[in-house]
């Protein structure tokens, strides 16, 4: 995991040395995630589907944007060896601090920018009733992700308007610090959101 930390980290300090020009805007967000979790143990097999909704605030200077934001449950399913059962009764919400290199090309009209990064979630809120109300352990909902994507940006004298797609993989996608042998478990976040800011420089 440390690898790919290092590689993403050294991708946005190469874009940042590479930078002529540097426009930097700040603003407000609103973000929309469909999460599939899959959990894979001799006892059994899990496959969760939920959806978040988002909201936060972003720096961006250009060929680096910070964001931070929160993000709670608007449902789900969980599907077993027993059913499929609803989650729409869960309480969840989350604490998300992202860091993405990108790098923009300008189309005349708007710009276009491929990113990668990091983005690191702190669990706030976890309630699902018959689980129980927090996770196996403090440290289950400290995860770190890989993004991969691309958004646009439309500019309008100061005002900037950004949507994008990201897709997220968790690298630390286990709810225990110590799993069970033989629990596999993987996540993968799609993310769609737009963003509304304002170009201070």
């Amino acid at each position: 995991m440390k690898k790919y930390c290092i590689i993403l980290m050294l991708f946005v300090l190469a874009a940042c040395l590479q930078a002529q020009e540097i426009t930097i805007s700040t603003g407000a967000h609103l973000n929309y995630f469909s999460a599939l979790f899959l959990d894979y143990s001799p006892g059994g097999d899990f496959i969760t589907f939920t959806h978040f909704g988002g909201f936060g605030s972003y720096v961006d200077a250009t060929y680096v944007r910070f964001s931070m934001f929160f993000s709670f449950f608007l449902g789900g399913i969980q599907t077993d060896d027993s059913g499929t059962h609803d989650l729409s009764d869960a309480v969840i919400s989350f604490l998300n601090l992202s860091l993405l290199g990108k790098y923009p090309f300008d189309l005349g009209d708007f710009k276009i920018w491929p990113a990668a990064g990091l983005q690191y979630t702190y669990c706030i809120d976890f309630e699902i009733p018959d689980i129980g109300t927090n996770p196996p352990t403090e440290e289950g909902f400290r995860d770190l992700h890989v993004i991969i994507g691309v958004g646009l940006d439309f500019e309008t004298g100061n005002i900037i308007i950004s949507p994008h797609l990201l897709v997220a993989y968790n690298l630390m996608p286990y709810m225990v610090d110590d799993p069970p042998s033989g629990l596999e478990s993987y996540q993968l976040t799609f993310m769609l959101g737009v963003s509304i800011g304002y170009i201070i420089q």
